[in-house]
């Protein structure tokens, strides 16, 4: 199995998370927690100069070398830039990425004063990254680099104030190094990206929990506090590439955990950037996809017309016009679809899930929900398994069919949230049984779920066995889902379509609040419902139901909510105690309360929102007072 005490002793490499200022806490909302949407298009104010974006002519094919000075963020901007250059064809590629894990302009600044060696160094000169100790003065000296860059640590990037007086002192303690080293280098600045709209991120609070303030924060401060610095000669706008793919049918959903990028398209999305706006080439011919991680032809699609919106206008979003997604379905699957017919099912009524599979990678939801593999850690275990994408609860629904072959295991990891992680204990087992149903029963307390995929026992795996995994484990889900049927239908309407019979159920009195919500992690008001008295910031986008005990919602209730709005069924062991491990929120238009709904809870209550949770208007307000309703059975 993959065992914990192995991964103890991994080194974090490439996608590490900053282990400083970047971590993450759970969202609390006394300020803003519950968070706005993706997709707003509000334009940053100028401040001062405009930005440039792009080199004025495109360089020489010939040779390229990038140094960054950064933290996970310039890892992530970086990790796939080789492949990307390689295939605009350039030659002679030398990347560089100096890294500590949260670290800020402060730190960077006291670092190179003294010539610390405190960076992991990361090397890429042949399409694979290696690392090594070093300071910023010997990583400067060891090429001629064409570019340098720098970033503020992400949570101060929209704060001006933050990045004085080191962001001085650090350009006047390279601009001996560089003169004496690679006098031709330019230096730039990697704008960095907003975070995603429900992170729980601990800085995020700075900014409002409001993505959109982050964005503006972060460009008006490029303005006022990089470019009045002469020596930076562009600005890599990562942060409004990502802004801008956020309003293609990908959505709000860039990041791996809140902030940092996913590590396929999101990152892919950051190195374009970066390649675009260092070389001026086109970047129109690019279709270089790195090996095992999800960059389809539709998002390849996308992230192109983000970047090059962004080169153009960095100083504000550009709204995407891919707003539908491509078809991409998973390839047909003959081998599959024999599979599913063996048991009585008809491959006409489902479809086959792209599973996104990463080799040699692996998920332990007992340690946290990021995804292990060769891209950030040198356990030695990665050569047993490769491991599909992170799925929502919403895209496995009840009557998914789970297909294995025999010699193979899985293991169905899971998470309540994504910002949690299980006991040891608790920790989902291997499964190596052929044939498994989804249900209610299946998912738990979980909302997230993953799979670890190895032959039985765990063995090392040659290359050919790896990528034979593939071929071992289907999802295949019914196609007649419930989503669209449901748009624009009540509630009633909705109970009735789903197959019940008003006539058995009585509908409960919700006795609904609006301009109001719950947090039952909150550290003082745990326990009851903060209102407009509590001087909340986010208070315009929620209303809260009163609090039930557990007899109020019996197993066998049926709750049941309108398409386009979600809510957060908050929770309790006892009222005068707040909890552990927040519920997070549940855009699902029918749930059955099950024995694992109430789990060890004895109160409940439900904040309602609109999906993305955008502040609501008065009338839009009053309206969540009619989108959610809890049938509890007559008998």
């Amino acid at each position: 199995t993959e065992t914990t005490a192995t991964e103890k002793n991994e080194t974090t490499t490439a996608s590490a998370t900053e282990t400083t200022a970047e971590t993450t806490t759970t969202a609390t909302e006394t300020t803003t927690a519950e968070t706005t949407t993706a997709t707003e298009t509000t334009t940053a104010e100028p401040v001062k100069a405009e930005i440039p974006s792009s080199v004025s002519e495109p360089v020489s094919k010939d040779s390229i070398k990038i140094l960054a000075i950064g933290n996970s963020f310039s890892m992530d901007s970086m990790e796939h830039l080789y492949g990307i250059l390689k295939d605009m064809g350039a030659n002679n590629i030398v990347l560089g990425d100096l890294y500590i894990g949260g670290c800020s302009l402060e730190t960077h600044e006291m670092n190179i004063e003294f010539n610390v060696a405190a960076y992991d160094y990361y090397t890429n000169t042949s399409g694979t990254w290696s690392k090594r100790k070093a300071s910023v003065e010997t990583a400067i000296k060891q090429y001629d680099w064409d570019y340098i860059s720098l970033q503020q640590v992400s949570g101060l990037s929209g704060k001006p104030e933050t990045y004085e007086p080191y962001l001085t002192e650090i350009l006047d303690l390279l601009k001996e190094l560089i003169k004496e080293n690679c006098p031709n280098a330019k230096l730039v600045w990697n704008m960095t990206w907003a975070y995603q709209g429900n992170s729980t991120h601990s800085d995020f609070p700075k900014y409002g929990n409001n993505q959109t303030t982050m964005y503006n924060a972060i460009v008006n401060t490029v303005k006022e506090a990089v470019l009045v610095h002469d020596e930076f000669e562009l600005v890599i706008p990562v942060g409004t590439t990502i802004q801008n793919l956020r309003t293609s049918y990908i959505g709000d959903t860039i990041t791996r955990d809140g902030y940092h990028l996913d590590m396929g398209f999101g990152r892919y999305a950051a190195a374009l950037t970066w390649a675009k706006a260092l070389t001026g080439w086109s970047i129109d011919d690019v279709t270089w996809s790195p090996n095992g991680y999800y960059v389809t032809e539709g998002m390849l699609k996308a992230i192109k017309e983000s970047v090059n919106n962004a080169v153009k206008t960095p100083d504000k979003v550009t709204e995407s016009e891919i707003k539908v997604k491509p078809d991409e379905s998973a390839p047909e699957n003959k081998e599959a679809e024999a599979l599913l017919k063996a048991t009585g099912r008809d491959p006409v009524n489902y479809t086959l899930v792209d599973l996104r599979l990463t080799y040699y990678a692996y998920y332990n939801s007992s340690a946290n929900s990021t995804l292990q593999s060769k891209a950030n850690s040198t356990a030695s275990n990665l050569n047993q398994f490769a491991a599909t994408r992170l799925f929502s609860k919403k895209e496995i629904p009840n009557g998914s069919v789970i297909l294995l072959k025999s010699g193979y295991q899985y293991r169905p990891e899971g998470w309540s949230s994504l910002n949690t992680k299980n006991s040891s204990a608790s920790r989902p087992a291997n499964v190596t049984t052929e044939v498994v149903v989804v249900d209610n029963k299946w998912w738990g307390g979980f909302s997230y779920r993953a799979f670890n995929i190895a032959k039985k026992g765990n063995p090392a795996l040659s290359e050919d066995e790896m990528t034979g995994l593939a071929d071992a484990f289907y999802l295949f889900v019914p196609k007649d889902t419930d989503s669209k049927k449901y748009e624009g239908k009540s509630v009633d309407e909705i109970f009735e379509l789903a197959g019940y019979d008003k006539s058995k159920y009585t509908k409960l009195d919700l006795d609904v609040t609006t301009y109001a919500y719950y947090n039952s992690t909150d550290s003082t008001k745990y326990g009851r419902m903060i209102t407009k008295a509590d001087n909340p910031t986010n208070i315009n986008q929620f209303a809260a139901t009163k609090v039930f005990a557990k007899a109020d919602i019996p197993v066998g209730s049926v709750i049941v909510l309108e398409s386009g709005y979600q809510y957060r069924p908050e929770a309790w062991t006892a009222m005068n105690a707040k909890t552990s491990g927040r519920p997070t929120n549940v855009d699902e238009n029918v749930i059955v309360v099950d024995a694992a709904w109430w789990a060890s809870w004895n109160f409940r209550a439900f904040n309602i929102a609109k999906s993305g949770n955008p502040a609501l208007s008065e009338a839009e307000m009053n309206g969540l007072k009619d989108v959610l309703a809890i049938y509890v059975p007559n008998d």
